[in-house]
């Protein structure tokens, strides 16, 4: 009977070591939290990027669509109105033009601003190349 309860107590032992073994150490812990960091601190940047990029696509493309959208309501003889290009990071779209537009000159400005800038940009015939302005004299 003694033996009997010998071998449960031995038992009893025995499933209380392996029990404190599960689980991680705290180095084991800390070198996760660590190596997470690093990751958080690589991938904050490039999203942040990825956002500003997304912001500038928005914008010129405001400024192709309106300049699109002029040209269309131009050739209908239609008042050109581009208020509805306006939403999310695109703040204004207008014809900008100094001299009476037409199918031919017409130039768009598309304006936003992003985290660190304000951002303009032009499309339409009377557009430079690079959308950084309308050309001179139109």
């Amino acid at each position: 009977m003694t033996m009997r309860i010998r071998r449960i107590i031995d038992r009893l032992d025995r499933s209380k070591q392996t029990d404190r073994e599960k689980g991680f150490s705290l180095i084991e812990l800390i070198i996760v939290i660590v190596i997470l960091g690093i990751l958080v601190a690589i991938a904050i940047p490039i999203y942040n990027k990825i956002q500003d990029t997304a912001k500038e696509n928005a914008i010129k493309t405001a400024a192709s669509n309106g300049a699109s959208q002029a040209v269309s309501q131009m050739a209908n003889g239609q008042t050109v109105s581009l208020t509805n290009l306006v939403s999310g990071d695109v703040k204004a779209v207008k014809v900008a033009n100094a001299t009476t537009p037409t199918t031919d000159n017409v130039c768009v400005e598309a304006s936003g601003t992003s985290d660190y800038s304000a951002d303009n940009y032009f499309a339409g015939p009377g557009a430079n190349s690079d959308q950084s302005a309308c050309n001179s004299g139109v």
